[in-house]
């Protein structure tokens, strides 16, 4: 994403493990702020938010929060609850990416957002290294776009900047 991006965006990754050094590998690639969120936080253009490792996002009125999932508590489907809830708070204005990833989480959420008039981008799978949630999104809901990664950066980008 370019550093004058007029969007925040939201990052939910379902792996607690991978998800405890990825704000500090998103620093290491961006020149936007990454904030780990551990409380309430606004959100707000330009910055990059990722849930604190076994936390997922409650948000409303453009502040987000974070619910403990808690030792043994399976994760459920974080990303269906983050797009549903960036649809309800955004509607038209929301635009939401399914990356590489296994299992089906993400494509509930994906429908609400389209419903909303929102905009759901699916990594192109020849391009993934875990396809299956692309594929299923691709397969069941009929994504605005499939873009390699390269491209979905540059695309959100010049949709905002309209």
């Amino acid at each position: 994403m370019p550093a004058s991006i007029r969007a925040a965006v939201i990052v939910v990754h379902n792996d607690p493990i991978e998800a405890s050094g990825l704000t500090q590998n998103l620093q290491e690639i961006t020149q936007l702020p990454v904030i780990k969120v551990t409380k309430k936080e606004r959100i707000r253009a330009g910055h990059i938010f990722v849930p604190a490792a076994g936390c997922r996002f409650q948000l409303r009125d453009r502040v987000l929060s974070v619910e403990n999932i808690g030792p043994g508590r399976k994760s459920g489907r974080l990303i269906d609850a983050c797009f549903r809830a960036i649809a309800y708070e955004a509607r038209e204005k929301s635009i939401c990416v399914i990356l590489s990833g296994s299992g089906y989480d993400g494509l509930e959420g994906a429908i609400v957002v389209e419903r909303h008039g929102g905009m759901v981008i699916a990594q192109d799978p020849a391009t993934a290294r875990f396809p299956m949630m692309p594929v299923t999104v691709i397969a069941n809901d009929d994504p605005t776009f499939v873009l390699e990664p390269d491209h979905i950066g540059r695309l959100i980008a010049g949709r905002l900047d309209k």
